[in-house]
C-alpha cells in the first residue's frame, strides 16, 4: 500500500507540475509538453506482463524495491536537472522513472490480494485502490503546496526552481515508502 501511495504520489506530482514546468517556464506548446510527459508512462503497458510474471514467480517485493528505487533515482535527477531549463537533461530522469513504474504498479497492486485468504481479496482490493486515490489527490496537492510556496518567492529562475521543490516533495514521499517496503514487505 505504501509503495502504490508512494509510485502515485509522484506520477500525479511529475505529470502536473512538469507540464506547468514545459508550458509556461520554457514556453512549449501543450501538444509536445504532452509528448514527452507520455513517453514516460509508455513503460508500463510495454512492461507490466513481464514485471507481473516475474512477480508472480518471485514474489512482488523483489520488483517494488528496486522499482522504488529506480523511482528515487530518476525524481533525483529530475530535481537535479529541472533548474537549467534544457528539457535534454530532464529526459534520463524521466525515461527512469517511467522504468521504475511498472516495476511497482503491477507487483505492489497484486501482491495484498495474493497474500489474503479469497474472503479477505475484494477488501484488498478496495484498499489497493484507495491507497493509488490518495497518492495521487495528495500528489498534486502537496507538490502544489510547495510549488506555490516557491512561486510566491522573488526568485530569477521560479519555474525550474518550483520544479524541484514539486519533485522533491514526491522524492521524500518515495523515500519513505522504498524504506518501509524494504523493512516490511513480505518477500514471498
Amino acid at each position: 500500500m505504501a509503495a502504490l501511495f508512494a509510485i502515485q504520489f509522484a506520477v500525479l506530482s511529475i505529470t502536473v507540475y512538469l507540464a506547468l514546468y514545459l508550458q509556461h517556464g520554457l514556453g512549449w506548446s501543450a501538444l509536445p509538453a504532452g509528448i514527452v510527459i507520455a513517453g514516460a508512462g509508455i513503460w508500463t503497458p510495454l512492461l507490466s506482463l513481464r514485471t507481473g510474471r516475474t512477480a508472480d514467480a518471485r514474489g512482488a517485493r523483489a520488483l517494488v524495491v528496486p522499482g522504488l528505487c529506480l523511482t528515487t533515482i530518476g525524481l533525483t535527477w529530475i530535481a537535479a536537472t529541472a533548474s537549467l531549463e534544457v528539457v535534454w537533461w530532464l529526459i534520463p530522469g524521466l525515461v527512469l522513472f517511467g522504468l521504475s513504474r511498472p516495476f511497482v504498479f503491477t507487483p505492489a497492486s497484486v501482491g495484498p490480494t495474493r497474500a489474503l485468504p479469497a474472503e479477505a481479496r475484494a477488501t484488498a482490493s478496495s484498499l489497493v485502490t484507495e491507497a493509488r486515490q490518495a497518492g495521487a489527490a495528495l500528489g498534486v496537492a502537496l507538490s502544489g503546496l510547495a510549488w506555490s510556496a516557491v512561486g510566491s518567492q522573488q526568485l530569477d529562475d521560479v519555474v525550474g526552481v518550483q520544479l524541484v521543490a514539486s519533485t522533491s516533495v514526491a522524492l521524500g514521499v518515495v523515500v519513505a515508502a522504498a524504506l518501509v517496503v524494504w523493512r516490511w514487505m513480505p518477500s514471498g
